[in-house]
C-alpha cells in the first residue's frame, strides 16, 4: 500500500510540473538558467508519470492478489 500512495503522489507532482513546463509558467521561465526547451523537459515529466502509472498499476495488482491469497489460507 505504501508504494501505491506514493506512486499517486509521485503522478500528481509530476503531472503538475509537466503542465507548468509546457505552458512555460513564470516560476520556471524567469531565471537567469533557463531550460532550452520546456516542451522536452514536459514530455519527460509527462513519460515519468507514466511509468508512475504502471508501478502503481503493478501495486494494486499486487494488493488484489495478496488479498485473495490470504482469504484462501487460513
Amino acid at each position: 500500500m505504501c508504494c501505491s500512495i506514493l506512486s499517486v503522489f509521485g503522478i500528481i507532482i509530476l503531472v503538475i510540473l509537466g503542465t507548468m513546463f509546457a505552458s512555460r509558467a513564470p516560476q520556471f521561465s524567469e531565471s537567469t538558467k533557463d531550460p532550452d526547451n520546456y516542451d522536452a523537459i514536459a514530455s519527460s515529466c509527462y513519460a515519468a508519470a507514466g511509468i508512475y502509472a504502471g508501478f502503481l498499476a503493478f501495486c494494486c495488482c499486487q494488493s488484489i492478489m495478496n488479498r485473495r491469497t490470504s482469504r484462501n489460507h487460513p
